[in-house]
């Protein structure tokens, strides 16, 4: 028996895949506000931490930052917008790499 799962990394994203099908889906949230809108809604879902061993956290927290160490700015920026900047960048790789895994 297949199932049709879908992505989901905010609750508004979750709201509209929703209303957009009469399917059955599973969700996979790709984050803790997510998980927790299935959990208290009743949505079916696959929590990743099933999916997912320490490992893949350990290797997925070096490769990230080994990312973020390699990025250089070229032009002289105020310290709080790179901070914001890095924070975006670790949270989407952070993403791509769970999409990817």
């Amino acid at each position: 028996m297949s199932k049709k799962i879908c992505l989901a990394q905010t609750i508004s994203e979750l709201n509209f895949i929703l209303k957009k099908t009469n399917k059955e889906l599973v969700c996979i949230p790709l984050n803790l506000e997510v998980l927790l809108f299935c959990k208290l809604n009743k949505i079916n879902f696959i929590d990743p931490i099933s999916l997912l061993d320490n490992n893949f956290h350990k290797n997925s927290i070096e490769t990230v930052d080994e990312f973020i160490k390699s990025v250089k700015f070229t032009n002289q920026l105020d310290y709080n917008i790179k901070i914001e900047f890095l924070g975006w960048l670790r949270f989407r790789t952070q993403s791509i790499l769970f999409v990817d895994q």
